[in-house]
């Protein structure tokens, strides 16, 4: 009877301990498998809600640990986007019968200092995307910077993307800040409501009319573009509800430590307002010593990044939904919208 105590006591300890191993098994293999995948950075592919940027706002930003996304001259919208002197377009919420002198020198303090900034372009390395806008400073009653492109805008080119549809763009430099290349292999945007119809018209002002730019300038054409390589991904934008994605393919690899120049376009071929979000597809070779990727290289191990730090909105607007009003003394009378920048001595912004 003792003999048969003392075995009990043995396997009794014995089996308590094996059930609390495959307890503390069961534990473990669930807690592993609610863990969010990581990047090969380190960090999850998780994005907290950031308030979207402004126009002309710098942005700067890490996703993920992997990649550090910047932009000096943040998100342009505006109708003269083909070379924007300013980040939206320049507009008169309101005709008035006459503009006293303290109104009319805000807006040309304001375009003086954007003049000399570059319109968002480093004019010694002729680099776009690296030199901030001034803030908006002009008489925010008199006087509106709003988001808005022209589509239809010049005759006898091809429709579509790149022809007669205009761009809001953002232009970034995104280094890789991690230890193994990267390759991004997608650009996404993603609804973040129903687009709308755009039945809005725009009060242009013509900038060749104002002393400050026409007496700098001497001659009052557009600066001309930055030059230097970008990889660029167009969104043809059209109706669509919340939620709605649109991809493009873009497979640009990024060595450690190495940096790139992206810009991201949006165009529309309808007058619609449309919100979004972007968001990066990243993928890693499929060994960690494979620091020279080559197209086969990079498998199915890719994370997708939300970046709400790129959240906008903005709107398109046909030519006709367009007027444009130059400065003669202390009033602003109406003169031709230009298909053709510069052709008639007008620069409506």
């Amino acid at each position: 009877m003792a003999e048969h105590l003392s075995k009990k006591s043995i396997l009794l300890p014995l089996l308590l301990l094996l059930l609390l191993s495959g307890c503390d098994q069961s534990s473990s293999l669930q807690q592993t498998q609610k863990t969010p995948p990581s990047a090969p950075c380190g960090k999850p592919a998780l994005a907290s809600a950031v308030k979207s940027s402004s126009l002309g706002a710098k942005v700067a930003f890490d996703l993920g640990g992997c990649i550090h996304v910047q932009s000096s001259s943040g998100f342009t919208c505006s109708f003269s986007n083909l070379d924007p002197l300013t980040p939206g377009t320049l507009v008169l919420p309101k005709i008035r019968s006459t503009y006293d002198q303290g109104t009319l020198q805000s807006l040309e303090n304001y375009l003086t200092a954007i003049s000399k900034t570059g319109n968002g372009i480093d004019r010694v390395q002729n680099l776009q995307g690296t030199v901030p806008y001034p803030a908006f400073s002009a008489n925010p009653d008199a006087f509106q910077l709003v988001p808005v492109s022209g589509i239809l805008r010049f005759k006898g080119e091809p429709t579509g993307v790149g022809g007669q549809g205009d761009f809001c763009d953002e232009i970034l430099y995104i280094s890789n800040i991690g230890k193994l290349p990267i390759q991004i292999s997608q650009i996404s945007v993603r609804y973040t409501a129903d687009t709308q119809p755009n039945n809005g018209h725009y009060n242009l002002i013509d900038a060749c009319s104002m002393p400050s730019i026409s007496v700098q300038a001497q001659v009052c054409l557009p600066y001309g573009s930055g030059g230097g390589f970008s990889a660029t991904s167009v969104f043809a934008l059209h109706p669509g509800r919340a939620g709605t994605v649109i991809s493009n393919d873009f497979n640009e690899f990024i060595q450690p430590g190495d940096v790139i120049k992206v810009i991201i376009s949006y165009t529309s071929l309808k007058s619609l307002s449309f919100s979004l979000v972007p968001s990066f597809t990243l993928s890693w070779p499929a060994s960690a010593s494979e620091f020279t990727p080559t197209p086969g290289s990079i498998t199915g191990n890719g994370v997708t990044y939300v970046a709400p730090q790129l959240q906008e909105t903005f709107t398109s607007a046909s030519l006709s939904q367009f007027s444009c009003y130059a400065l003669q003394g202390q009033q602003f009378i109406e003169v031709p919208v230009n298909d053709l920048l510069g052709k008639k001595n007008h620069w409506c912004m």
